[in-house]
């Protein structure tokens, strides 16, 4: 996978410290990574555990990948002379011309029932605009 690092959190790490100020990491027990990942599923959430009472955890920071992201623009243009020193530019422009679904990462919060699951994008859809460019 080549999509952008995050890291599995207890998302109520703070009651060890007495505060709701924060999360923590979890122990890894796992490798963690999905052998076939799936917007329900990205990562194995059952390779984290919550650490003990007062007790940090050992998993690492940004152990785990997201979904890759991928996105084509295209740009056509054509400059005319009005002329010697003015002229003029037609632009068009397509912004993720394939229309391409980029996923955002999973949520990360090992003890939520929703771990794993992928709900967010991380682009928009496809997106053209025309343009003008008058030269001086």
């Amino acid at each position: 996978m080549s999509g952008s690092p995050f890291s599995p959190v207890d998302a109520n790490g703070g009651a060890i410290l007495n505060s709701d100020c924060c999360t923590l990491r979890p122990n890894r027990v796992g490798n963690g990574a999905a052998s076939n990942p799936t917007r329900d599923q990205w990562f194995d959430a059952s390779a984290f555990t919550v650490p003990g009472q007062y007790q940090f955890g050992n998993a690492g920071r940004n152990i785990l990948r997201g979904p890759s992201f991928s996105s084509a623009d295209w740009a056509l243009a054509k400059k005319f002379a009005l002329s010697e020193q003015r002229r003029i530019e037609l632009r068009w422009e397509v912004f993720n011309a394939f229309n391409r679904t980029n996923l955002g990462n999973p949520v990360n919060a090992i003890d939520s029932s929703l771990a794993g699951k992928i709900f967010g994008i991380n682009h928009s859809m496809r997106r053209q605009q025309l343009g003008i460019h008058l030269y001086w």
